[in-house]
C-alpha cells in the first residue's frame, strides 16, 4: 500500500512538472504574439512605416532599391525565426530586381499608379503583410495554444473596436502562428 503511495505521489509530481513547463510556454508564447501584435498595431497607426516595411531608397549606383534594414531588426527583436526573417527578405527579391535599372530621380514619375508597384511586384504596402488584409485590427483574441516539446500553435481571431458603442467586432476568420524553439527561445516561425 505505501509503494502504491509513493508511486502515486512521485507520478502526480512528474506530471505537475510537465504541466507547469507547458504553462510557462503557453504564457511565454501568448506574450510573444500578443507584445508582436501590439507593435505591429502601433506602428501602422503612427505610419512609421520603416519600422513595419522596406522604403524605397537609393542605392550606391542612383537607382532605386529597398532598404529593410529597421524592419527586419524589428522583426527579430519581436522573436521572429531566422528561417521566417530570411523568407520575408527572399519575398523581396523580385522587387529589387525589377528596381535595379530605375533611377532613383526617376522613380515617382515611373511608379505613379498601383498597377506599376504591381507589375514590378513592389506593391507589398498596399495590405498589411501580418494581418493578410487591408484593413487594419485593433488587436488578438487568443483562442487556443498548443505546445509540444520544441513546437507550438496559438490560434487567434482579430478584432476591432468600437468605442463609440463599446463594442468589439471579432473577424470571421482565424489566424495561426506557429512557433519553434531557437537556443531554447520561442520564436514565431509562420503565421497563416
Amino acid at each position: 500500500m505505501k509503494k502504491n503511495i509513493i508511486i502515486l505521489f512521485l507520478l502526480s509530481f512528474l506530471f505537475s512538472g510537465n504541466i507547469n513547463a507547458q504553462t510557462s510556454d503557453s504564457t511565454k508564447i501568448v506574450s510573444i504574439i500578443e507584445n508582436f501584435f501590439e507593435w505591429y498595431v502601433e506602428v501602422i497607426k503612427e505610419e512609421a512605416y520603416p519600422e513595419y516595411s522596406p522604403q524605397f531608397v537609393e542605392d550606391e549606383n542612383g537607382n532605386t532599391t529597398l532598404d529593410y534594414s529597421l524592419y527586419m531588426n524589428n522583426l527579430k527583436k519581436l522573436s521572429f525565426s531566422k528561417e521566417l526573417i530570411e523568407q520575408e527578405k527572399k519575398a523581396y527579391e523580385s522587387c529589387i530586381e525589377n528596381l535595379l535599372e530605375v533611377k532613383y530621380t526617376m522613380f515617382d514619375s515611373v511608379f505613379d499608379e498601383l498597377d506599376d508597384y504591381e507589375t514590378a511586384q513592389c506593391d507589398f504596402f498596399n495590405s498589411y503583410r501580418w494581418i493578410g488584409s487591408m484593413e487594419l485590427i485593433d488587436g488578438v483574441n487568443v483562442k487556443e495554444v498548443i505546445t509540444e516539446s520544441e513546437k507550438g500553435e496559438v490560434k487567434l481571431q482579430f478584432y476591432n473596436y468600437y468605442p463609440k458603442d463599446s463594442t468589439f467586432y471579432y473577424w470571421n476568420s482565424s489566424t495561426s502562428i506557429f512557433l519553434l524553439k531557437e537556443n531554447n527561445e520561442w520564436k514565431i516561425n509562420i503565421i497563416e
